[in-house]
């Protein structure tokens, strides 16, 4: 079992060219990625979301680039010197016409805007370079999967630990079952001693009101369900692959059938034990919500 929370991150050294990503995921109906990488290097993104698509199925991945430099290239800078000598001649001009006084200091003139040019090294795009994003994604995405594994490893232990819960539920609502039909036997004599009471009561009226009293307490094809759900259950927690879709299904499986056992059981007892499934699986629908 997989969760979908985790993260990995890895750092790549070519010979030119450092690369650096970050993989944070957290829960998600369906998969949304959202990619960040450096604009030079914007045409990787579609082959690199691709290769993140074959090891994340669900779950919200915000992916992080970043490229430095693996060796020393240190900026290129220029000082332009026809730039400065423009703002001399200007300022010169404005201190003739206003009748100013004062020159323009070293210091003034490098502060200028444009008078300096800083140009740094282009970076490389190519096949080269993408070999240094893919190798660091699937780094990045072993370390998602060793986090996700670990923590549905933890997901699976609380899971198995609720379905017991609801065995338990099961076994105590089927061990009630034989009190619970005599109860259903006494209250259905008695009802039909008020029925015969009556005049002109109809066999066809008798024999409806006697089977809605009985389809009403029958809960044996409610509990044969639910034990075979929490079968189900248990032995999708061991399966391999995607299952978070499938446990969804299963938990409002569940919980439908605790419903339909609340409304027809009157016994005091099982009806209390009934709300305790239902807690139980409100516990397991919040714990599936992280699932893969």
């Amino acid at each position: 079992m997989l969760s979908m929370t985790g993260y990995g991150e890895a750092r790549v050294d070519g010979s030119q060219l450092r690369v650096s990503v970050s993989i944070r995921t957290v829960n998600h109906r369906f998969l949304d990625l959202s990619v960040r990488i450096p604009e030079a290097y914007r045409g990787f993104e579609l082959e690199l979301t691709k290769l993140i698509k074959k090891t994340l199925a669900r779950g919200r991945a915000e992916v992080r680039y970043r490229t430095d430099s693996a060796v020393d290239t240190a900026q290129t800078t220029r000082v332009r010197r026809d730039v400065i000598s423009g703002y001399i001649e200007a300022s010169r001009s404005i201190a003739r016409d206003e009748g100013l006084e004062g020159t323009l200091g070293l210091g003034d003139l490098l502060r200028l805007p444009e008078a300096i040019a800083v140009t740094a090294p282009e970076e490389s795009v190519g096949e080269d370079e993408l070999s240094l994003f893919v190798e660091a994604t699937g780094a990045a995405l072993a370390g998602v999967v060793a986090t996700r594994a670990e923590e549905g490893r933890k997901l699976a232990e609380i899971l198995l630990r609720h379905i017991e819960g609801l065995d338990a539920v099961q076994n105590d609502l089927a061990k009630a079952v034989p009190e619970a039909r005599k109860a259903l036997a006494e209250s259905l004599g008695g009802r039909l001693e008020e029925l015969l009471g009556e005049r002109g009561i109809e066999p066809e009226r008798l024999a409806q009101e006697a089977a809605v009293l009985a389809e009403r307490a029958d809960v044996q094809e409610e509990l044969d369900r639910l034990q075979v759900h929490l079968e189900s259950f248990r032995s999708l927690v061991a399966r391999a692959g995607e299952k978070g879709k499938r446990m969804e299904f299963l938990s409002q499986e569940i919980l439908r059938e605790l419903n339909t056992l609340g409304s027809k059981c009157r016994n005091t007892g099982m009806a209390e034990r009934v709300v305790d499934g239902k807690v139980i699986c409100e516990q397991i629908r919040e714990q599936i919500q992280n699932v893969e």
